[in-house]
């Protein structure tokens, strides 16, 4: 599990702890969907590399 605050990021631990970052993108939510991480920061996407994730729609 994964969460956001536009300045800070949450990561919860194995031990069931969580670990705190500064969240320099302003991120909105921090999700997985098919074992991969994405970030979201308002209109823009990103994956785990920090690459903008560009739809092809």
């Amino acid at each position: 599990m994964v969460f956001a605050t536009e300045n800070l990021s949450y990561v919860l631990k194995e031990n069931d702890s969580f670990v705190q970052q500064k969240n320099p993108f302003r991120l909105n939510t921090i999700f997985e969907f098919q074992n991969e991480r994405y970030l979201s920061s308002h209109e823009k996407l990103y994956n785990a590399k920090l690459k903008k994730v560009v739809s092809a729609v």
